[in-house]
């Protein structure tokens, strides 16, 4: 470094995040305690231990986990209403502290979970999800009215953040929720479905004929939202349509 003559730029660089860190001492992103300056990493140790992560045997198509020892097939959901979507893969189970996380993101925007949110959406990579299998990434949009009330939209920066070092191109605009819906918190798995019908339409104009789509999402519950949108995308032409997200719920007859 110019400055500092036989000074190695890293011994600088981690010397001053290890400052940063003592003036602004970090927090864990699940449970916003304390870390210790210059530890590295954004979640304590105690939250990743919890972290419930998602592994075989899970449901073919919706990845829903089955007990251990079942074999790989379809839930009893999928099989009696086959949801539109090809995969969805989730790598976390929707539970605390996760899930606390996951709502202060969504509707207060804490900025500092972006990155370890999108990291941990990454671990899809380990449930068969090839980013170089897709031709275009879509996040799951808000209506317009509950865009202008929230401020953004959780989903398109989970997806920006997780697609950065790869050459999979994001199209926040490919797909429009057009009317807007009830919360589906509390709503029957039927009843969630008929929610979102008709809730979305791809951008007048868009070829995504023969494409592959991956959708990106924060949570799955019943899947509702994610096979709505996949239906609406392979009815304009899509070849195949996969979703990605954080957690899934375990409610909703999970391990049928």
């Amino acid at each position: 470094m110019a400055r500092y003559p036989g000074l190695d730029r890293t011994v600088v660089t981690r010397a001053g995040e290890f400052l940063l860190d003592a003036v602004f001492p970090p927090v864990c992103m699940l449970c916003e305690t304390l870390l210790r300056p210059g530890r590295g990493g954004d979640v304590c140790a105690a939250c990743r231990e919890s972290l419930e992560a998602v592994r075989p045997p899970y449901c073919s198509r919706c990845g829903r986990p089955f007990e251990e020892g079942e074999p790989a097939r379809l839930c009893g959901n999928c099989a009696v209403s086959e949801p539109d979507f090809d995969m969805l893969r989730a790598p976390y189970v929707y539970a605390d502290p996760l899930r606390t996380a996951l709502i202060r993101f969504k509707f207060r925007r804490v900025s500092r979970n972006t990155r370890p949110l999108a990291a941990l959406l990454g671990a899809v990579a380990g449930l068969g999800v090839d980013w170089r299998d897709y031709d275009v990434a879509v996040p799951v949009p808000l209506h317009a009215a509950r865009l202008r009330k929230r401020g953004f939209n959780q989903a398109q920066i989970l997806a920006r953040h997780l697609l950065q070092g790869t050459r999979l191109r994001l199209d926040a605009a490919l797909l429009d929720r057009v009317r807007e819906t009830v919360p589906q918190v509390g709503l029957s798995h039927a009843a969630r479905r008929e929610n979102v019908r008709g809730a979305f339409a791809v951008r007048e104009g868009a070829d995504i004929q023969g494409k592959k789509i991956l959708l990106v999402d924060d949570i799955a519950t019943t899947g509702a939202t994610c096979s709505e949108a996949a239906r609406v995308l392979k009815k304009a032409g899509a070849a195949r349509v996969d979703a990605v997200t954080v957690a899934r719920s375990l409610g909703f007859g999970a391990k049928l």
